[in-house]
């Protein structure tokens, strides 16, 4: 009776044996029409399920090339906003030839534009790319922003940050999202949040201030595949509320719509910024920007 079961048994482990080669085989020897499609199937699951990888920081000079800023020396932000050739008096429109004159005083003049994270690498740790810096900032995200400003700074090869209010996407005044893509993906322009809808936030309730902020930040980061660190006052508005909770939802800096310099001892929650008005050449520029950093 053993052997009897015994000799079963073998017979048992043979045929399974048998059978696995035999499916092992068929499977091995699919069509490979049939392998690639379940290779892309695989590969298609595994990018939708993986999420987008968020740029950490963003700096085009590496950090062990930068150098202590001793002094603390402040440093001019400047804010434009649109680039139009205009009679109508606004003042926040620049002639997009007298903005190339001035971006190539910037050039021929060696000064290092800062992106975000460079501006915040200068303030919290106190270090510079070079002793001639200075941050240019453009609020609202205008379409000639894209069409006008953006081909100067490629020319000269110069940085700048757009303050980008999000609920104005698919409004033909102000560029899409393909035009963001494009300059983010140059690494000269720097897309960060001028809020939702644009509105004087110290007019708001705590909740409404957060929803303006959060939803802000959340589309950046998900539409540009970020963390948006920089928040844009509108109007320059804001107050203890407001900053408080523009830490809270994650953002590591706020500029303002005050006049003056930005340093490390200024409250990073309201820099200061030099507002730029029509009018200023080549010249005229040059001698503004020598004023604003002279120690």
């Amino acid at each position: 009776m053993k052997k009897w079961i015994t000799a079963l048994s073998l017979i048992l482990i043979v045929e399974i044996v048998v059978v696995g080669a035999l499916i092992y085989r068929h499977e091995t020897n699919l069509p490979k029409e049939v392998e690639i499609e379940t290779s892309q199937k695989i590969i298609s699951h595994v990018k939708k399920n993986t999420p987008k990888t968020k740029q950490v920081n963003n700096l085009k000079l590496p950090i062990d090339q930068w150098t202590d800023n001793e002094n603390k020396a402040p440093f001019p932000i400047l804010m434009y906003h649109s680039f139009e050739k205009s009679d109508d008096g606004n003042t926040l429109k620049i002639d997009p030839a007298e903005f190339e004159e001035q971006m190539r005083w910037l050039k021929d003049n060696d000064y290092y534009t800062l992106n975000t994270d460079e501006a915040i690498t200068v303030l919290k740790i106190n270090k510079v790319p070079s002793n001639k810096i200075i941050w240019l900032t453009f609020d609202d995200g205008y379409l000639n922003n894209f069409t006008q400003a953006f081909p100067i700074l490629q020319k000269y090869q110069l940085s700048a940050t757009i303050n980008f209010i999000t609920s104005k996407l698919g409004s033909s005044s102000y560029f899409n999202l393909e035009q963001m893509n494009e300059m983010k993906t140059s690494q000269l322009v720097d897309i960060q949040s001028h809020t939702v809808s644009h509105l004087d936030l110290n007019t708001l309730s705590d909740d409404q201030i957060k929803t303006e902020l959060a939803d802000s930040k959340k589309w950046l980061d998900e539409k540009l595949a970020q963390d948006t660190k920089l928040l844009c006052y509108p109007a320059g508005r804001y107050d203890e509320r407001v900053k408080r909770i523009a830490n809270e939802v994650g953002y590591e800096l706020a500029i303002t719509t005050e006049p003056g310099l930005a340093s490390s001892q200024a409250d990073p929650f309201a820099l200061k910024r030099v507002r730029m008005e029509p009018g200023l050449n080549y010249e005229g520029f040059g001698n503004l920007i020598k004023q604003l950093t002279q120690n």
